[in-house]
């Protein structure tokens, strides 16, 4: 006797359509690519977030304003000296919005009393201000009572650091990472308007040590740092301390790609 249901012979050729029925061999296949491909992503995605770099412990409180008082130093980059709650002297650079320095508006108040008003950004220590309305956020304090001496301390002979060029700004937070060979057309412009270059450094405990740069005169490191910028470097240099903040003041002729 005939089979009354019989199995649906075989097609080669089976054509999915979207308002049919999946054909069997479609859904043997999917059965088992599915998965597959799922484990696959997955598995690419963490290899992925595990070679992607640190963003870094940077905070940038954009949502609050304060007011520092302190001594101004204009050089080799803008600075206000205040004390801390333990009464250490504490520097914090200073700069404009977008990828400016503060150059221009700190040299007429170099070594007064300021008063200096603007949104905060530090990162395992150094900080800085970047001040909200340009001149105006900086100000004499004409009290003098919140004078800061933070005269440069000079170490004896040269010292040899190794670590990478970045743009100060976004190394503290403005962008995360900050740093990198992904950051480097940004750290560049940044450093071209003003924004301080510093040296971070990875030390053996994982924590990073922060040196601003500055010219063998003491003065802005100049336009040659900038094709090394998001590079590993090898700088040797005399280095200074003005209160917390480390100085590296080098020659282009002692700056070396790694």
């Amino acid at each position: 006797m005939p089979d009354p249901f019989p199995p649906d012979p075989p097609n080669p050729d089976e054509l999915y359509v979207g308002y049919l029925p999946v054909p069997a061999g479609h859904r043997r296949f999917l059965r088992h690519i599915v998965p597959a491909a799922l484990a696959i992503i997955a598995g690419t995605a963490i290899i992925w977030s595990h070679t992607h770099a640190d963003p870094g412990s940077g905070r940038w409180h954009n949502s609050s304003k304060v007011k520092l008082r302190g001594t101004l130093y204009a050089h080799p980059y803008p600075m206000i000296a205040t004390t801390d709650h333990r009464g250490k002297t504490q520097m914090t650079l200073l700069v404009e919005s977008g990828k400016r320095g503060a150059a221009e508006h700190a040299a007429l108040l170099d070594r007064h009393a300021v008063v200096a008003a603007g949104t905060l950004l530090e990162r395992d220590g150094p900080r800085m201000l970047e001040l909200s309305e340009g001149a105006s956020s900086i100000s004499p304090d004409s009290s003098n009572s919140t004078a800061v001496d933070a005269e440069l301390r000079a170490s004896d002979g040269q010292v040899t650091l190794r670590g990478e060029i970045v743009d100060s700004k976004c190394f503290l937070g403005a962008m995360k990472p900050g740093n990198g060979k992904t950051h480097k057309a940004c750290a560049t412009l940044c450093i071209r308007g003003g924004i301080p270059p510093a040296l971070a450094v990875q030390e053996d405990n994982g924590g990073v040590t922060f040196y601003l740069l500055a010219a063998p005169d003491g003065g802005p490191v100049g336009e040659w740092i900038e094709p090394m910028v998001a590079d590993s470097v090898e700088l040797t240099g005399r280095l200074e301390q003005r209160g917390d903040l480390s100085i590296l003041r080098i020659a282009p002729e002692n700056a070396h790609r790694l």
